[in-house]
Protein backbone atom coordinates (compact mmCIF):
# COMPACT_ATOMS: atom_id res chain seq x y z
CA UNK A 1 0.00 0.00 0.00
CA UNK A 2 1.51 3.40 -0.95
CA UNK A 3 1.15 6.34 1.35
CA UNK A 4 1.05 10.13 -0.79
CA UNK A 5 3.55 12.42 -0.11
CA UNK A 6 3.80 16.63 -0.44
CA UNK A 7 7.27 17.86 -1.57
CA UNK A 8 7.45 21.72 -0.94
CA UNK A 9 10.42 23.90 -2.25
CA UNK A 10 11.22 27.13 -1.14
CA UNK A 11 13.81 29.85 -2.28
CA UNK A 12 13.26 31.97 1.36
CA UNK A 13 16.32 34.55 -0.50
CA UNK A 14 18.65 36.61 1.65
CA UNK A 15 18.54 34.12 4.76
CA UNK A 16 16.01 31.87 6.75
CA UNK A 17 16.35 33.44 10.37
CA UNK A 18 13.76 36.28 10.35
CA UNK A 19 11.40 33.82 8.37
CA UNK A 20 11.15 30.82 10.69
CA UNK A 21 7.16 31.49 11.83
CA UNK A 22 6.66 31.57 8.05
CA UNK A 23 8.73 28.49 7.05
CA UNK A 24 6.44 26.59 10.18
CA UNK A 25 3.40 28.12 9.14
CA UNK A 26 4.20 26.67 5.52
CA UNK A 27 4.95 22.97 6.75
CA UNK A 28 1.68 23.08 8.55
CA UNK A 29 -0.88 25.05 6.55
CA UNK A 30 0.05 22.77 3.47
CA UNK A 31 0.81 19.37 5.72
CA UNK A 32 4.03 19.06 4.02
CA UNK A 33 6.03 15.91 4.29
CA UNK A 34 9.03 17.08 3.07
CA UNK A 35 10.34 20.89 2.43
CA UNK A 36 13.34 21.84 0.31
CA UNK A 37 14.84 25.39 1.35
CA UNK A 38 17.50 27.46 -0.73
CA UNK A 39 19.34 30.36 0.24
CA UNK A 40 18.87 29.76 3.89
CA UNK A 41 22.31 31.32 4.74
CA UNK A 42 22.81 29.49 8.16
CA UNK A 43 26.02 30.58 9.56
CA UNK A 44 27.90 27.55 10.65
CA UNK A 45 28.83 29.34 13.64
CA UNK A 46 25.24 29.76 14.53
CA UNK A 47 23.59 27.00 17.14
CA UNK A 48 21.53 24.93 14.39
CA UNK A 49 18.94 23.84 17.17
CA UNK A 50 17.49 27.57 16.58
CA UNK A 51 16.14 25.82 12.94
CA UNK A 52 14.89 22.66 14.34
CA UNK A 53 11.02 22.36 13.82
CA UNK A 54 9.07 19.97 16.24
CA UNK A 55 8.12 16.64 14.08
CA UNK A 56 10.71 17.22 11.48
CA UNK A 57 13.72 16.40 10.93
CA UNK A 58 16.80 18.49 9.21
CA UNK A 59 19.00 17.89 6.86
CA UNK A 60 21.78 20.96 5.74
CA UNK A 61 24.15 21.25 2.82
CA UNK A 62 25.97 23.16 0.36
CA UNK A 63 28.03 25.50 3.10
CA UNK A 64 29.98 28.48 1.09
CA UNK A 65 33.20 30.31 0.89
CA UNK A 66 31.58 32.17 3.33
CA UNK A 67 30.88 29.04 5.71
CA UNK A 68 27.23 29.79 5.13
CA UNK A 69 24.27 26.68 4.74
CA UNK A 70 22.77 27.47 2.00
CA UNK A 71 20.06 25.07 1.27
CA UNK A 72 18.03 22.74 3.86
CA UNK A 73 15.91 20.59 4.10
CA UNK A 74 12.80 19.38 6.33
CA UNK A 75 11.76 15.89 6.56
CA UNK A 76 8.65 14.66 8.58
CA UNK A 77 9.47 12.44 11.36
CA UNK A 78 7.57 9.19 10.13
CA UNK A 79 9.26 9.34 6.81
CA UNK A 80 11.93 6.88 6.00
CA UNK A 81 14.45 8.02 3.72
CA UNK A 82 18.57 8.14 3.53
CA UNK A 83 20.35 11.01 2.42
CA UNK A 84 22.83 10.61 -0.38
CA UNK A 85 26.09 12.38 -0.04
CA UNK A 86 27.84 12.77 -3.86
CA UNK A 87 31.17 12.25 -3.66
CA UNK A 88 32.45 15.35 -5.18
CA UNK A 89 29.95 17.42 -4.74
CA UNK A 90 28.04 18.75 -0.93
CA UNK A 91 26.13 21.17 -3.03
CA UNK A 92 23.82 18.50 -3.98
CA UNK A 93 20.97 17.27 -1.52
CA UNK A 94 19.51 13.82 -2.45
CA UNK A 95 17.14 12.48 -0.17
CA UNK A 96 16.30 8.22 -1.06
CA UNK A 97 12.94 8.02 0.25
CA UNK A 98 11.15 4.19 0.62
CA UNK A 99 9.00 3.39 -2.38
CA UNK A 100 5.76 3.47 -0.15
CA UNK A 101 5.02 6.53 -0.92
CA UNK A 102 3.73 8.24 -4.17
CA UNK A 103 3.57 12.03 -4.42
CA UNK A 104 0.53 13.17 -3.95
CA UNK A 105 1.54 17.30 -4.46
CA UNK A 106 4.64 19.05 -5.19
CA UNK A 107 4.11 23.07 -3.44
CA UNK A 108 6.71 25.38 -5.01
CA UNK A 109 7.47 29.15 -4.25
CA UNK A 110 7.57 29.83 -7.70
CA UNK A 111 10.12 32.69 -7.12
CA UNK A 112 12.67 34.66 -5.07
CA UNK A 113 11.72 38.30 -4.12
CA UNK A 114 13.77 40.81 -2.81
CA UNK A 115 12.31 43.43 -0.14
CA UNK A 116 10.82 46.49 -2.49
CA UNK A 117 11.33 50.29 -1.09
CA UNK A 118 9.09 51.20 1.51
CA UNK A 119 7.81 47.42 2.10
CA UNK A 120 8.59 45.86 5.28
CA UNK A 121 10.23 42.58 5.19
CA UNK A 122 6.59 40.92 6.84
CA UNK A 123 4.45 42.35 5.03
CA UNK A 124 6.42 41.02 1.97
CA UNK A 125 6.33 37.64 3.42
CA UNK A 126 2.83 38.02 4.10
CA UNK A 127 2.09 39.00 0.38
CA UNK A 128 4.44 36.01 -0.86
CA UNK A 129 2.94 33.34 1.83
CA UNK A 130 -0.55 34.74 0.22
CA UNK A 131 0.43 34.53 -3.59
CA UNK A 132 2.04 31.17 -2.81
CA UNK A 133 -1.33 30.04 -1.97
CA UNK A 134 -3.75 31.29 -4.28
CA UNK A 135 -0.74 29.53 -6.66
CA UNK A 136 -1.70 26.44 -5.08
CA UNK A 137 -5.41 26.79 -5.23
CA UNK A 138 -5.04 27.82 -9.38
CA UNK A 139 -2.94 24.73 -9.93
CA UNK A 140 -4.99 21.84 -7.94
CA UNK A 141 -5.27 18.75 -9.77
Amino acid sequence: MTRSLKIGSWNVCNGIAMKMDYVKNALMEYDLDVLFIQEAEISETLQKDLYNIQGYTIEMCATTSENKIRMICYIRDNINYERRIERDNNNVMMLQIEEIYQVQQVVGIYRAFKIEDGLGLHDRMRDMVREMSDFIEENKT
